[in-house]
């Protein structure tokens, strides 16, 4: 498998995220949260997709 340092990159920042809130999903998920409502730029909502097999 070839090094490709954008993804080492990515790895690296998870590694941090993760570290920085004790590997605790909910309070990563709550920091994501806030850092989200702090930005200023748009956020695009999707509307959900039906499956298919239902």
């Amino acid at each position: 498998m070839n090094y490709d340092p954008v993804i080492a990159e990515l790895y690296q920042i998870k590694q941090d995220l993760a570290a920085e809130f004790d590997y605790d999903l909910k309070k990563i998920y709550e920091a994501l949260k806030v850092r989200q409502k702090a930005n200023p730029k748009p956020h695009i909502k999707l509307p959900a997709k039906r499956s298919s097999n239902f």
